[in-house]
């Protein structure tokens, strides 16, 4: 009975010790991924920098040194802290946390913060973009769907002057992952394809006014010289008319001297 109640006391502390390890390592990837993931920007503003954030990255084995150079090297690019146009720190580890969770490789990256930084240059809102990317939970197609989405939101960006439609993708992108839990990546070509159309031909109509505005002030402004000229040349016969008359009073007041 005794060796009975030992095996089971032992077997006891052995799923303990075991369920404890695996709490506290759950505990600790879940500690980090809360840094990585910085969904609501609190995190990231622990770190003074870009540099400093790629430290804590590869001081926690997320990054080897080769990959730590190439990173620093090339985000110079898009994260510069006193350059105006560069995108938000949260954008940029936004794209970190893809590759890190090896949704997309390093090359890929670099492209989609390329779309991203033309995306904002034209005016597409960085807040509501990078919210909109931070819905793709990790999946089998979510690094797929990040990077379809940012170069959509690049050529819907290069179409809609004023943004006007660029929001509206934004807002529909997460209204239909909060209703589905999901999007399909020919669903978002085909979401991305009708609000170009819908900016294009928003643009085309502008222009359409404009010209037919241009088209009557020119029309209105050679109109209001022909008038001028108009009343110059009755003005011109009216003294014309008076100055015969004049002549033929004096005439015939030339007679009745004779």
């Amino acid at each position: 009975m005794k060796k009975k109640l030992s095996f089971l006391l032992i077997i006891g502390l052995t799923i303990f010790l075991i369920a404890g390890g695996m709490v506290s390592a759950q505990s600790a990837d879940e500690g980090l991924n809360e840094v990585i993931t910085a969904e609501d920007g609190e995190e990231s503003d622990r770190f003074e920098n870009l540099t400093a954030y790629l430290d804590f990255l590869e001081s926690e084995k997320e990054l080897d040194s080769l990959d730590r150079i190439v990173l620093e090297k090339k985000l110079a690019d898009y994260y510069g802290e006193d350059e105006e146009g560069g995108l938000e720190f949260t954008t940029i580890t936004s794209v970190i946390d893809r590759y890190i969770t090896d949704e997309i490789d390093l090359g890929q990256s670099f492209f989609i913060l390329n779309n991203l930084n033309e995306a904002v240059l034209n005016g597409f809102n960085e807040k509501n973009m990078v919210d909109t990317l931070n819905n793709f939970h990790s999946d089998e197609n979510s690094g797929q769907l990040f990077f379809q989405t940012a170069l959509e939101m690049r050529k819907l960006s290069r179409v809609d002057k004023d943004a006007e439609f660029s929001e509206k993708f934004s807002n529909e992108i997460s209204s239909l992952l909060e209703k589905n839990g999901k999007l399909e990546i020919s669903e978002l070509k085909k979401m991305a394809s009708t609000y170009r159309k819908e900016a294009r031909d928003k643009e085309r109509e502008v222009n359409k006014i404009n010209n037919n505005h241009g088209f009557e002030k020119n029309n209105n402004d050679n109109n209001g010289v022909k008038p001028n000229k108009g009343n110059n040349d009755k003005s011109n016969d009216k003294k014309n008319k008076d100055r015969g008359k004049s002549n033929h009073s004096s005439g015939k007041a030339k007679g009745k001297n004779k």
